[in-house]
C-alpha cells in the first residue's frame, strides 16, 4: 500500500492567469482537456491537447463575470473557478522594442549603441469606442474585439505620448537608456553555427555535420525516365536549418536580428536562395529573437536548396549575423563551411551488389524450394515452430518501437535490438542446432515474411530484395562455416550467421540511401552495424546453445 501511494502522480492543481480575451492555463501534470463553462453551465470554450501539454492556452472573448474551468488530466479532473473583472473600454499595452514582449509603462528601454528603437502601443478594445492619441492624424473608431497598433519611436530622451479613449485621456512614458555594443556583446553569447540543424534550432547526431547529400544526377534522370521515384520536395520547404545557439549571460532579455546567408567564392549562391517570395534578390533569411536573462536559446533558420542548381562537392560557406534589434552594428559575425555532395560511391556499390545478390537468393529459393520442403514432418514442424516465434519477437518489436521511436528517435534501434536482433538470431541459431540442414533458415526466413505480409501487410518490393538477400547470405555463410553438417559451435555460428548479417545490415542501410533518400552520418551508420547487426547476433548466438541443450533434454 506504501508504494502505491509513494507511486501516485500529484494532485492536480494549475495556475491562471486570466484576461478578458484569453484564460492561460499552467498546470502541474499534462492536461487531457480544458473546458470553461459560464455561470449558467454553457461551455464558452473547449480544447482537448493532443498529445496532453501542461499549459493550454484558451482564447475567447470573456464578459464580466464568474466561470469555472474545468480540467482534466489522466483520471485526475478538478474545477477550479474563474473571476473577470470589467476590464474597462480597452486594454492598453506597451511593447520595446515593437513585437518582443510587454513592458510595463515607465519602464527603461536599452538602446544598442544609442540607436533609437521602434515601439508599439497596443489598444484592445472590449467594446465599441473612440481612439485619439497625439501619433494619429485623426480619431480611430475600434469595435469590440478589435487591435489597433500605435508605433513610435524611442530615442535618448525616451518616450513620452498619450491615447485617450472615449475622451478619457491615459499618458505613456518610456526612458531610454544607451547601452555599448561591447556591453551587449559581453552580454550575449553565440556559439558556432551548425548545419544541418533540426527545426528546434539543435544538432541531429544521425546527419553528416557541415554536409548535404543529394542522389546523384544520373539516379535522378534515371527515375524521370521510367517515370518512378518519389514525391518530390515542395520547392517553399527548406531543405535543413541552420541552429544558431544564444546564451544571455545578463540580467535583461536581450533582442537581436538573427541572419543567415550562404556564400560560395563570396558571393551569394542562387543554389540557396530563399523560394518563400519571388524576389530573385533575396538571399537572406531573418528572425527576430528575444533571448531570456540568464537563458540560452537556439535558433533556427531555414536553409533552402535548389538540387537542380547544385553541382558535387560545391563548397560553400554559411554565413550568421547577430545584430541588436534597431541597431545596424553587427554584435557577433559567424562562418561555418558546407560542402553539398552529390550520391554517395559506397552507398551504390552497395545497393547494387545487395540487389543482384537478392536477385541472386530468389533464383536460388525458387530452385531449391521444393527439396528443402522435402523433409520429415518432424523438422518441418521444428522450422514452423521457431519461424512463428521469430514473427512474434519480430512483430512485439515493431509495435515497441511505434512508442520508443517518438521518445528515443533514431537511436531506438540500438535499444531494440537487445530484444529484436538478439533474439531472433538466438532462435535462428537454436533452429540451425536443432536441425542442421541447408535451407532451414531459407524456410524459417519465409514463414516469418509471409506471416509479416498477411497480418501486417508489409509487403513491399523492398522487403523481397531483403529476403532474397538475406537467403543468399545466411545460407552461404552457414555452408561455408559448416552449420549444415551439424559441426555447430559458437564460433562456427558467428561467421556464418553474424558476418552475414553485418553484410545484410549494411545492404538495408544502403537501400534507405538510395530508395529513401535518408542520409546518416558515418559514425551513425558504423554503430548501427556495429551494433544491431553484430553485436547484437552475437549475443543471441551464444546464447543459443545452452537454449538448445534445454531443448533437447525437454524433447530428445
Amino acid at each position: 500500500m506504501l508504494f502505491l501511494l509513494a507511486c501516485a502522480p500529484p494532485a492536480l492543481h494549475a495556475e491562471l492567469t486570466v484576461e478578458p480575451s484569453a484564460v492561460d492555463v499552467r498546470a502541474n501534470l499534462p492536461l487531457d482537456g480544458v473546458e470553461l463553462t459560464d455561470a449558467a453551465g454553457a461551455p464558452v470554450v473547449r480544447r482537448h491537447p493532443v498529445p496532453a501539454e501542461p499549459r493550454v492556452l484558451l482564447r475567447a472573448p470573456l464578459a464580466p463575470g464568474t466561470y469555472d474551468l474545468r480540467l482534466v488530466a489522466g483520471e485526475q479532473s478538478t474545477t477550479v473557478p474563474v473571476r473577470v473583472d470589467d476590464p474597462g473600454p480597452a486594454t492598453v499595452t506597451l511593447q520595446a522594442p515593437l513585437g518582443q514582449g510587454d513592458v510595463p509603462d515607465g519602464a527603461s528601454v536599452p538602446l544598442p549603441d544609442g540607436q533609437p528603437v521602434r515601439a508599439g502601443i497596443v489598444v484592445e478594445a472590449h467594446r465599441d469606442l473612440v481612439l485619439t492619441a497625439a501619433l494619429l492624424e485623426a480619431p480611430v473608431r475600434l469595435a469590440a474585439g478589435e487591435r489597433h497598433v500605435l508605433v513610435a519611436e524611442v530615442d535618448a530622451r525616451g518616450l513620452s505620448t498619450w491615447v485617450a479613449l472615449d475622451g478619457a485621456r491615459r499618458d505613456v512614458h518610456l526612458g531610454a537608456e544607451a547601452v555599448p555594443l561591447d556591453a551587449l556583446r559581453d552580454a550575449l553569447r553565440a556559439g558556432t553555427p551548425i548545419v544541418p540543424a533540426r527545426a528546434e534550432g539543435t544538432r541531429d547526431p544521425t546527419l553528416p555535420g557541415g554536409r548535404i547529400r543529394l542522389p546523384a544526377p544520373w539516379w535522378d534522370r534515371l527515375l524521370d525516365a521510367l517515370g518512378t521515384g518519389f514525391r518530390p520536395r515542395d520547392d517553399l520547404a527548406p531543405r535543413t536549418h541552420v541552429g544558431v545557439p544564444l546564451a544571455n549571460v545578463s540580467d535583461a532579455p536581450v533582442h537581436v536580428v538573427v541572419s543567415a546567408w550562404v556564400e560560395v567564392d563570396g558571393r551569394p549562391h542562387p543554389a540557396f536562395r530563399p523560394r518563400t517570395r519571388d524576389a530573385t534578390d533575396l538571399t537572406v533569411v531573418r528572425r527576430l529573437v528575444r533571448v531570456p536573462p540568464h537563458d540560452a536559446v537556439d535558433v533556427a533558420l531555414p536553409l533552402y536548396l535548389d538540387r537542380q542548381a547544385t553541382a558535387d562537392g560545391l563548397l560553400a560557406d554559411v554565413r550568421v549575423e547577430v545584430r541588436p534589434l534597431g541597431a545596424g552594428a553587427v554584435l557577433h559575425a559567424l562562418s561555418t563551411p558546407l560542402v553539398v555532395e552529390r550520391g554517395d560511391r559506397w552507398a551504390t556499390l552497395l545497393f547494387v551488389g545487395g540487389v543482384l545478390s537478392a536477385l541472386a537468393g530468389l533464383a536460388l529459393l525458387a530452385v531449391r524450394f521444393r527439396r528443402w520442403i522435402d523433409r520429415p514432418t518432424r523438422d518441418l514442424t521444428t522450422v514452423t515452430v521457431f519461424g512463428a516465434l521469430s514473427f512474434v519477437v519480430g512483430t512485439a518489436s515493431q509495435v515497441l518501437g511505434l512508442g520508443l521511436g517518438s521518445v528515443l528517435g533514431p537511436f531506438a534501434p540500438f535499444v531494440l535490438g537487445v530484444a529484436d536482433d538478439a533474439a531472433r538470431f538466438c532462435l535462428l541459431a537454436t533452429l540451425l542446432t536443432l536441425v542442421p540442414r541447408s535451407g532451414v533458415l531459407t524456410l524459417a526466413l519465409l514463414l516469418g515474411w509471409l506471416m509479416r505480409a498477411l497480418a501486417l501487410g508489409a509487403a513491399h518490393p523492398v522487403d523481397a530484395l531483403y529476403l532474397g538477400a538475406s537467403v543468399l547470405w545466411l545460407e552461404l555463410g552457414a555452408a561455408v562455416a559448416g552449420l549444415t553438417t551439424g559441426r555447430v559451435t559458437v564460433g562456427r555460428l558467428w561467421l556464418g550467421l553474424v558476418v552475414p548479417n553485418g553484410l545484410l545490415t549494411a545492404f538495408g542501410l544502403a537501400v534507405s540511401v538510395v530508395v529513401y533518400r535518408l542520409w546518416y552520418a558515418e559514425g551513425y551508420l558504423l554503430a548501427l552495424v556495429l551494433g544491431p547487426g553484430l553485436l547484437y547476433p552475437a549475443i543471441g548466438c551464444a546464447l543459443a546453445g545452452p537454449f538448445a541443450a534445454s531443448l533437447r533434454r525437454v524433447a530428445p
